[in-house]
């Protein structure tokens, strides 16, 4: 499958997009293959995102969870394109971590609750949850 002329991107454990550029080809990619996607924005400045990223997206089995959707990191504050995409989804904090689905619209899932963050199996029966309301 060709998305915009360039080869479709290969599901990886280890792949995570980035960019505008990025984005665009997974929204058009999980869209033609009508599956969700994960949207993190972030901000290198910001003690969350990066307690988010060692405490759950670097855990592995999050990892193997996150494995099986395309995933795309925006940092808003890397250009006017990304800073727009933000704005598209009402970011206003940092991290925002989001489900976006196929036919449009996306759900925030706040892994921060009352003061902590959640398990990584707290994390992904969340994500799973809100995967399975949309279908």
């Amino acid at each position: 499958m060709l998305l915009s002329g360039k080869a479709a991107f290969a599901l990886s454990a280890n792949t995570w997009h980035s960019k505008a550029s990025g984005y665009e080809e997974i929204y058009e990619g999980a869209k033609n293959e009508e599956k969700p996607f994960f949207l993190l924005f972030h901000v290198d400045w910001c003690g969350y995102c990066k307690r988010l990223q060692s405490e759950l997206l670097d855990n592995s089995k999050v990892r193997q969870f996150l494995a099986s959707y395309y995933r795309v990191k925006i940092n808003p504050e890397d250009g006017g394109k990304e800073n727009l995409i933000a704005m598209k989804y009402g970011v206003r904090g940092y991290p925002n971590f989001r489900v976006v689905f196929p036919e449009g619209g996306s759900v925030r899932v706040h892994p921060f609750k009352r003061g902590r963050i959640y398990t990584p199996d707290e994390f992904i029966a969340e994500l799973e949850a809100v995967l399975a309301k949309e279908n």
